[in-house]
């Protein structure tokens, strides 16, 4: 029995890795240099839709929303699901919280990043000015979820797959660290154009992972518990 007990802790922390990292992900290559060779860039066509999108998505300050993460692992030939909600107030605050399969938080306030996980019931602190690539994942992480696509073709080459809905696809530049890790990021807006409604990460190691967004919340407040690290009822 101690032995199910100490494994299932063990797979607790393993899933937590896995949904730090996840989040991780889509950001950690801005600490490298950005690709510097030649390159044709977005027609002008698709640079006026980026400019609208921001333009459209620059009158929101805060969004609420919950979550569905399928994560498609190609080695376990499993997929994992995730669950949990996510809250962002621009332009220094970001909160993504897992209610399942176990219950992780990581929030970030101006310089500092907390997480909490229920399997520790402890909660760790970073100074992001003191770790580069953490701001970078800060940054990169309010760029996806606040529609400031112009900005991330520094590092991608973007495409656009559909205008109704809107559909971006956006590959990794040559000598970008994401490069060897991600295959391409597809961004689907919802119909109004005020939001995202899925965003899918596909690796290059060919796992897959999906996020769709539901219940979006535009310009509400946020309850201040939100941005606590440890969750209200413990």
């Amino acid at each position: 029995m101690y032995r199910g007990i100490k494994t299932m802790k063990s797979q607790k922390k393993t899933i937590t890795a896995v949904l730090f990292t996840l989040s991780c992900l889509m950001c950690f290559h801005s600490a490298q240099p950005a690709y510097t060779g030649e390159d044709n860039g977005p027609s002008s066509q698709d640079m006026e839709l980026l400019e609208k999108l921001e333009e459209s998505m620059a009158e929101i300050s805060t969004v609420q929303a919950d979550f569905v993460q399928e994560k498609e692992l190609a080695v376990l030939e499993r997929t994992l699901v995730i669950k949990g909600s996510i809250a962002l107030k621009a332009p220094e605050k970001l909160a993504w919280l897992v209610d399942k399969p176990v219950r992780y938080r990581m929030i970030i306030r101006g310089a500092t990043l907390k997480q909490w996980d229920e399997d520790t019931d402890r909660v760790q602190e970073m100074d992001l000015d003191r770790n580069p690539a953490y701001r970078a994942l800060f940054q990169q992480m309010t760029a996806w979820y606040s529609g400031k696509y112009i900005q991330l073709l520094e590092h991608y080459a973007m495409e656009v797959e559909s205008e109704n809905p809107i559909v971006l696809r956006f590959t990794p530049l040559p000598d970008t660290m994401s490069e060897d890790v991600i295959d391409r990021l597809t961004v689907t807006f919802r119909e109004d154009e005020r939001y995202i409604e899925k965003l899918e990460i596909r690796e290059a190691n060919d796992s897959i992972s999906t996020l769709r967004f539901r219940d979006v919340l535009l310009n509400e407040e946020i309850c201040e518990e939100t941005w606590e690290a440890r969750p209200p009822d413990n």
